[in-house]
């Protein structure tokens, strides 16, 4: 396809039958553009401004003859959007041509959110996660709640408590498994609470690399209690594993990761809910 960024775009909002369209339901679509735009003209004009460029990008400051530049922060920026859009584009099309594979869909989304915590790529994760819950919620109530659990973590670890608490808060979690409680307690930092549970939870459950591993323990680990609560569980002294930043082709073969995981079923969820598929999400 040789045709502009918003041309290809619409081959996809019609073979997907997207009525609104993308273009004016994704917030960063003008920055998008711009993008491929200077991309091309990179490509093809030696990063001068031409009037293709300024015919597809609106409210452009620059003028017919100026050279383009890319600097590292213009860079990691146009990186985010682009891995923002494109994965929101995958698995809105995902759902809407696979309606009988939704748990496994939302199970990949929701592991690859987890992996982007994980990595620190806490602005992606953040977007990809308001999107599973508004746009593509999980049909399974497991799901659901992992989701809050990551975002309302991911605000923490931006620091920003008064969100991450009123996510947390957005969900009555009395009636939750221990798995959820400790985890959401360990986000807030109650540790009191957290090591109450901990000699409740079986291995098979949350296991000593969980605890050491899981961003949802972040805050908690290098609490004396917490410590001393994990050596009379699991006999062995507490020992954190590294926070690790992973670049973008790093995250690309955890996709792949997390597609092979849930066809072996290897994390499937298992509290069931109504069937509410919704196959109707559009871009956000």
């Amino acid at each position: 396809m040789r045709d502009s960024f918003s041309k290809q775009v619409s081959v996809f909002e019609g073979y997907l039958g997207i009525k609104k369209g993308i273009s004016g339901q994704y917030k960063k679509w003008d920055d998008l553009v711009e993008v491929f735009e200077r991309r091309n003209l990179f490509a093809h004009a030696d990063g001068v401004v031409n009037g293709i460029y300024l015919n597809n990008v609106e409210n452009s400051d620059k003028n017919i003859g100026d050279r383009l530049s890319v600097g590292s922060k213009y860079f990691s920026r146009s990186i985010i959007n682009m891995y923002d859009f494109g994965a929101k584009l995958v698995f809105v099309a995902w759902r809407r041509q696979c309606p009988d594979d939704l748990e496994q869909i939302d199970q990949i989304l929701g592991e690859f959110c987890y992996d982007l915590v994980e990595a620190r790529q806490y602005e992606l994760a953040e977007q990809l996660l308001l999107f599973s819950m508004m746009e593509a919620k999980p049909i399974k109530m497991d799901r659901q709640m992992m989701n809050v659990v990551n975002l309302g973590n991911c605000y923490r670890l931006q620091g920003d408590e008064k969100k991450s608490k009123e996510v947390l808060d957005s969900v009555d979690w009395s009636a939750a498994r221990d798995e959820f409680q400790i985890c959401v307690s360990a986000i807030k930092g109650d540790v009191l609470h957290v090591t109450s549970l901990m000699p409740r939870i079986s291995e098979d459950t949350i296991s000593a690399h969980n605890y050491e591993s899981w961003p949802a323990f972040y805050r908690v680990r290098e609490d004396e209690r917490f410590a001393k609560s994990f050596e009379e569980v699991f006999g062995r002294p507490f020992s954190p594993a590294a926070e690790d930043r992973h670049s973008f082709m790093q995250l690309m073969s955890l996709v792949h990761e997390d597609e092979e995981r849930a066809q072996l079923g290897i994390g499937e969820v298992a509290l069931p809910v109504e069937d509410s598929k919704s196959q109707n999400s559009t871009l956000n």
